[in-house]
């Protein structure tokens, strides 16, 4: 009986090893057969306009977008947000592969700044802004005071 046991086993083993060789070699014929680019930018750029033209006849602000960009900033992601402040979102990257934000809200200035630049110098004093920019990461604000 010991002699059926240990020929089982191995039997069980080579079988185990034959299936990870299967397995690994059909992967390898479809990871050769998946068209793939090195050299291709992974960040995507996405397309702005109709969520920026349905922002403005929702917001209950004039809504800020950049126009005449330089052809090498790409947008990179676009969100509005109702139900957390009206906040209005719009990021790119400019040419230097920087990261650069429209950030707009109904929320109290001294409430959605911090959450941009939790590390960032303070805001100037004032009660509110109507707008405000944050800019190169290096947490200059500015803004009209309401």
């Amino acid at each position: 009986m010991d002699a059926v046991a240990s020929k089982r086993g191995k039997q069980t083993v080579r079988d185990m090893i034959l299936s990870t060789l299967v397995i690994t070699a059909c992967a390898g014929v479809i990871y050769l057969f998946i068209p793939k680019d090195e050299h291709a930018d992974p960040i995507k750029a996405v397309d702005f306009t109709v969520e920026l033209a349905t922002v403005r006849t929702a917001a209950p602000y004039p809504v800020a977008a950049p126009e005449g960009l330089p052809k090498e900033w790409k947008a990179t992601s676009v969100r509005y947000d109702d139900v957390a402040g009206d906040a209005w979102h719009l990021g790119f990257l400019d040419a230097d592969r920087r990261y650069v934000a429209v950030e707009q809200s109904t929320t109290a200035a001294g409430t959605y700044v911090p959450d941009f630049g939790a590390a960032s110098s303070p805001l100037p004093e004032a009660s509110s802004f109507s707008s405000f920019a944050v800019a190169d990461g290096d947490g200059v604000a500015s803004g009209d005071s309401d």
